[in-house]
């Protein structure tokens, strides 16, 4: 069998920027990864989407609490015009009682209660005589009158007149 020997490359020489550089080889330590870590892209988008739901959930928060504020003055103000209804139906049942009305009359609008209301009884008074109709006292037909209108005429009572 046959041996192989390796042959080497000659070797060169060293130049002066390598041979400072071999030098500070010799200074250099091999430091373990245990503290240091690499910040993977994955976990800067997971950290990004983190923050949007952080922000996103207090933004719904906030629009919540605005929700519930424009709640509660509505039913502060619901309540306000509850009382203003009922002190205004108490009021309008007050000035609907007949004192009440009497007292406004007089008071305010400077009205007087009027003089208790007098029977009056018509007098029967006859001007002139009343004849009784009958045929013979007809009046003569006027041409151009009608008789029957000329009857009833004279038919009427004088004091109806």
């Amino acid at each position: 069998m046959a041996q192989t020997t390796a042959r080497r490359a000659p070797s060169r020489r060293a130049t002066p920027t390598e041979a400072a550089a071999g030098a500070a080889r010799r200074d250099l330590k091999v430091v373990e990864r245990t503290s240091v870590r690499r910040v993977t892209p994955t976990a800067i988008v997971i950290a990004v989407l983190g923050a949007v739901l952080a922000f996103g959930a207090l933004s719904i928060q906030i629009s919540l609490i605005h929700r519930q504020q424009q709640l509660d003055s509505l039913r502060t103000e619901i309540n306000e015009t509850q009382i203003a209804n009922k002190e205004l139906r108490q009021r309008e049942s007050t000035l609907q009682s007949p004192a009440e009305i009497l007292r406004i009359a007089a008071n305010d609008l400077g009205m007087v209660e009027s003089k208790s209301p007098e029977l009056v009884t018509p007098t029967h008074e006859t001007v002139g005589a009343v004849a009784a109709y009958s045929p013979a006292t007809a009046p003569v037909s006027v041409p151009g009158v009608d008789p029957s209108s000329a009857a009833s005429v004279d038919a009427e009572d004088p004091a109806d007149g």
